[in-house]
């Protein structure tokens, strides 16, 4: 079962430590230390956030306590609420079908606001603990669209079956069964 592993941007850069020759940071170390491993966690932060919200699905991310921690604008067109009326509010405070109980990668149909969307859950793990969950919620339309896509290139490069249904003859019990 795949998972989103999260991991602070000083354990992605490295340990953070920038021990002197005695082993021991000094003040002046110790505060560039920490400066820079804020600055590089801001950085991955703005990244991660920056990613998000140019996904094409909407993504909704749930704490723990099933708060809403994270709602990039793509959710926010689905279900027709700014992210800061949601982030931090209860998922149940969406009223829709999203639960927090639904199996990992399993996809599941939903209507919100007379729309059909595709949903899959994967669990934030972090630490070997799950600490949340990611929904991203796709576009029924959107899937179909991508699907026609990918039917019509396999048409242009002549994968299509030669048979149909219909060129099956015969008058077998069997077959009628």
């Amino acid at each position: 079962m795949p998972y989103l592993r999260v991991l602070p941007a000083s354990a992605a850069c490295g340990n953070g430590n920038r021990l002197g020759a005695a082993g021991n940071l000094s003040g002046a170390q110790r505060g560039c230390t920490h400066r820079g491993v804020r600055r590089q966690d801001e950085l991955t932060s703005n990244f991660l956030r920056g990613v998000v919200d140019k996904a094409q699905d909407g993504v909704v991310a749930v704490n723990a306590e099933g708060e809403v921690s994270l709602f990039n604008p793509v959710a926010e067109d689905i279900f027709r609420r700014t992210r800061y009326e949601t982030v931090g509010q209860k998922l149940s405070a969406l009223r829709t079908a999203l639960d927090p109980a639904q199996d990992a990668d399993e996809e599941q149909f939903i209507r919100i606001h007379q729309k059909q969307y595709l949903v899959r859950r994967t669990p934030v793990v972090v630490h070997g603990t799950v600490c949340g969950s990611i929904f991203r919620v796709q576009s029924i339309s959107e899937v179909q669209r991508i699907e026609r896509h990918i039917r019509k290139k396999l048409a242009d490069r002549g994968l299509v079956a030669k048979w149909n249904m219909e060129d099956i003859k015969g008058d077998s019990q069997h077959a009628v069964q």
